[in-house]
């Protein structure tokens, strides 16, 4: 999978990706929990979607599962580059062989994907017959920490991590854009339930910003239970119409406080 590993055997890559992706998991979410919880928690309020701050035991809540998603992903992706092993994948190796406009393309493509994927099966969690059985772990979070990204049932990080075998079977995928994918997927996750309001006051309504998710966006999901479903774009949920009304006016109101 890596240029230094070629030639290894699978169990091998797969060794190290699941240390990478264990460690780079942690990274992403320790830093903006220790500087905005623990360090200078009040020098950040003002960015603060709920004023409030997560009690600790749904933070124990989090982490505990936290653990859970995270082991799962990593063996999806065992899995995945056990089917890669046996030539059963669409990964590919050498840049050469798709030209480099594909892939840089590909980064994209995938964010799309897994958009789209996200949404529908996002909203198919929130089924009443579906949700006290895999969602509503997840929503214990209603005013959500940095280690609410990754809390959620088993049930739930199973279907979560369908994105990775989907990607790989559906489309070639060099194993370097897969891992901009990860962190990138790892990185915006961690935004969304971060509780802080990062990017500037003007980005919801600009001619970009206001096809992206923002915490905002997210965090008002978690704290009404329904609306704002997509993780990268909020396209689906604007063709959809399930982007919540009050979505702008508390984008705002999270820098006039």
């Amino acid at each position: 999978m890596f240029d230094f590993l070629n030639g290894q055997p699978w169990y091998i890559i797969s060794i190290v990706s699941v240390v990478g992706y264990m460690s780079i998991a942690y990274i992403i979410a320790i830093i903006p929990y220790m500087l905005f919880y623990k360090t200078f928690p009040m020098k950040f309020i003002h960015r603060k979607i709920q004023k409030k701050f997560t009690s600790n035991k749904v933070l124990k809540h989090e982490m505990s599962y936290s653990l859970s998603t995270l082991i799962i992903h990593s063996l999806a992706g065992v899995g995945v580059i056990y089917l890669q092993s046996k030539g059963y994948t669409q990964i590919y190796t050498s840049v050469s062989q798709y030209g480099t406009f594909y892939f840089v393309l590909s980064f994209p493509l995938m964010l799309i994907i897994h958009d789209t994927y996200f949404y529908w099966t996002h909203r198919f969690m929130h089924l009443k017959s579906i949700y006290p059985i895999v969602h509503k772990v997840h929503h214990v979070s209603v005013n959500p920490s940095p280690w609410a990204a990754y809390s959620g049932h088993p049930f739930e990080a199973i279907i979560a991590a369908g994105i990775f075998p989907i990607l790989a079977f559906i489309m070639p995928c060099h194993p370097y854009a897969l891992i901009v994918f990860v962190i990138y997927m790892l990185f915006m996750s961690v935004m969304g339930h971060a509780g802080f309001e990062f990017y500037p006051r003007s980005f919801a309504t600009d001619w970009w910003g206001k096809w992206q998710t923002t915490a905002t966006h997210h965090n008002l999901h978690h704290k009404y239970f329904f609306g704002n479903y997509g993780i990268y774009f909020n396209f689906w949920d604007k063709i959809m119409k399930t982007e919540r009304e009050n979505y702008l006016s508390e984008y705002q109101r999270t820098f006039e406080e």
